[in-house]
């Protein structure tokens, strides 16, 4: 099977999500490895027309995340993104949404309240671009619990007459298998099968390590920072304190 990025973002079929069944993990992430989460801020975000992979790569972690596509008949039309600019300061502004964007004239905009420019081209370094900057964690118990087409949540457990009534599951499927999720957006159905498999191997292959190895990079340069400040200002009320040249060690040093 494909384990690429661009065939799991695009996968459609009914099983390729997993939805609720993430349930399964409850309790063996890393929630209760690291002992935090519970004030943790759970961002939302609306992204626009370029970055709808990024959106689903989030979803596919439990974030949060619309995406508003770029409308066809404005496709390749430079400076008409009226339309576009619209939906996505409208769902920004209802839902206090964080507007991720490749367009630097929508930084500029005054409406554009919160706003995070995403400049890599590649999904996985915006993903991790991202996931730096907002603290974003990976916790395998909200794994594949929102739709990966609407971005609604995937909590509702089908009932057997609903199963039953659905035409779009395989007889093969409903036989096998005795747990449904719909999507409470667009009812869109999922169920634990080998396309589920195939998106969990990928999330952790890929989308888990780049999102883990983020956070941990910007705590170790928060961490740096906070000491190299510390180190400023020890310098500068030395200097304050009546020596214009404090002393330091190293081949920079300057005495006086």
């Amino acid at each position: 099977r494909d384990l690429s990025p661009a065939s799991l973002a695009d996968c459609d079929s009914l099983d390729c999500g997993l939805g609720a069944s993430a349930a399964s993990h409850e309790g063996s992430g890393d929630e209760s490895a690291h002992g935090e989460g519970t004030h943790e801020r759970q961002w939302r975000f609306v992204a626009d027309g370029s970055l709808g992979r990024l959106a689903r790569w989030l979803r596919c972690l439990g974030v949060d995340a619309e995406h508003v596509p770029v409308p066809a008949q404005r496709r390749g039309v430079k400076g008409n993104n009226t339309c576009q600019y619209g939906a996505l300061l409208a769902l920004a502004q209802r839902d206090d949404r964080v507007i991720l964007t490749k367009d630097r004239r929508l930084l500029q905009r005054k409406d554009a309240v919160a706003a995070f420019l995403v400049e890599d081209d590649d999904p996985k370094r915006q993903l991790a671009r991202v996931s730096a900057h907002f603290g974003l964690r990976y916790r395998r118990g909200k794994l594949l619990t929102r739709c990966a087409r609407c971005n609604g949540a995937v909590e509702r457990r089908c009932t057997p007459e609903e199963v039953a009534a659905n035409g779009a599951i395989p007889a093969k499927v409903k036989a096998s298998t005795n747990e449904f999720w719909a999507c409470g957006r667009c009812e869109k159905v999922y169920w634990v099968g080998p396309k589920s498999h195939l998106a969990m191997s990928f999330i952790d292959a890929e989308i888990a390590p780049t999102v883990t190895r983020a956070r941990d990079e910007a705590k170790s340069f928060a961490r740096s920072r906070n000491t190299r400040e510390l180190e400023e200002e020890a310098v500068l009320e030395e200097a304050l304190g009546g020596d214009p040249w404090p002393r330091r060690t190293g081949p920079n040093s300057r005495e006086g």
